[in-house]
């Protein structure tokens, strides 16, 4: 006697959709992974390129403590006062933060 299995169309095309999902969120997690690691390792770059200008670490190192300004923030001063950028290319959600940076420094933005 031959017995018949009774597929279930939706059943299976469910577990397909669940098994696509599980890879897509597998991939972006490890997508997201790799992100943090480049935003790491990038500030890291930027962190040894302030320091090794004594001078102005230190103060920039100062204002970081005391004011709690952002890390990018202070790399965007430091960017400024070595005439790689302009406060006009600092992104708009640091840049007033920048501005009273190099006010305090005594950097000039013009």
């Amino acid at each position: 006697m031959i017995k018949l299995i009774k597929i279930n169309k939706e059943k299976i095309e469910g577990l397909k959709q669940k098994k696509d999902l599980d890879n897509l969120k597998t991939s972006q997690e490890a997508q997201n992974n790799d992100i943090t690691d480049l935003m790491l390792a990038t500030t890291e770059i930027c962190e040894m390129v302030l320091n090794s200008q004594q001078t102005s670490t230190m103060s920039l190192k100062n204002i970081k403590l005391n004011e709690g300004g952002s890390s990018m923030a202070a790399i965007y001063t430091g960017l400024i006062e070595r005439g790689l950028k302009t406060i006009d290319q600092v992104p708009i959600k640091y840049r007033e933060e920048v501005r009273k940076m190099c006010e305090a420094l005594e950097i000039s933005l013009s």
